[in-house]
């Protein structure tokens, strides 16, 4: 009897054009019913979803790396566990998330003409020249940079930095390969000091992701680089400088990369985390 009610539920909805939002529930009223909305407590009828784990821009923990489980034991603070950059110390504050649907004038392009399109931006250095792609913010900050860059033989630098300039200040977490070669190196840098380490295993893919942590949980300058580009993983730190420079974002030498998607996050122990910039 009750197949019977559904069936004709199901007749009615189409031959008088019943909303099904209506019927099925749509808590946020974006639309999309609670069973497919992927922020169903908020409104986003455009359903955008970065990292594709099914959770929506708008109410996912984090939104660069996927994490369909949303996790967040290690401190409780917002941020998920598995992209949290100081994962067992509550107060990382995410403060920007950029999928570059638009290029917002706020980035500032130095060597290099950015081309936008497909949600993404593509940068390209000169040969034996550095390019830049860099939004201004003051104070030091954690940066999360999902690139698509194919695996390649010749020598090339891709930096995730913050507190920085295009030259060689600030902290830096870079993926690096040496001519003639497809291994891949990691490296961690402040200021002008820097240390580097070979990664698991060659390239696999083109899907890149760079975390640059810029402070230790005490608020003291600490570099922690962490890359992921296919299976390969590694992961380096070094002592840090205080920031004098306030760029942050993507450096490249002489190759062309697509950005994604950018995170950025900021370490507030004692404080309120603003609101967050999202575009």
């Amino acid at each position: 009897m009750r197949l019977g009610w559904l069936v004709l539920l199901a007749g009615c909805n189409q031959l008088y054009a019943l909303d099904t939002t209506k019927l099925e529930g749509d808590l946020d009223g974006d639309g999309i019913p609670d069973v497919r909305d992927n922020c169903p407590q908020d409104w986003n009828a455009e359903q955008l979803d970065e990292d594709r784990d099914d959770i929506g821009d708008l109410c996912d923990n984090c939104v660069i790396v996927s994490n369909h489980d949303q996790t967040d034991v290690g401190d409780r603070d917002g941020v998920g566990d598995v992209c949290d950059p100081h994962p067992a110390n509550s107060g990382d504050c995410l403060v920007l998330f950029d999928t570059f649907a638009t290029l917002d004038p706020s980035w500032t392009a130095t060597n290099t003409t950015p081309v936008h399109g497909d949600g993404a931006v593509t940068i390209v250095a000169p040969s034996m020249m550095r390019a830049a792609l860099l939004v201004d913010l003051v104070g030091q900050y954690d940066v999360q940079l999902a690139v698509t860059v194919p695996p390649a033989l010749q020598a090339r630098r891709i930096s995730a930095i913050a507190a920085g300039d295009m030259a060689t200040h600030g902290a830096r977490c870079t993926l690096l390969t040496l001519a003639a070669s497809t291994s891949l190196q990691i490296e961690a840098t402040s200021e002008n000091v820097s240390t580097s380490q070979f990664m698991s295993s060659a390239a696999f893919g083109d899907q890149a992701i760079l975390r640059l942590t810029s402070e230790a949980p005490d608020e003291t300058a600490e570099v922690g680089c962490r890359i992921d580009y296919g299976v390969a993983v590694g992961t380096v730190s070094i002592g840090g400088a205080a920031p004098a420079f306030t760029g942050v974002g993507v450096v490249v030498d002489s190759t062309e990369v697509q950005i994604d998607s950018i995170a950025v996050y900021r370490f507030v122990p004692k404080g309120t985390c603003p609101e967050a910039v999202r575009r």
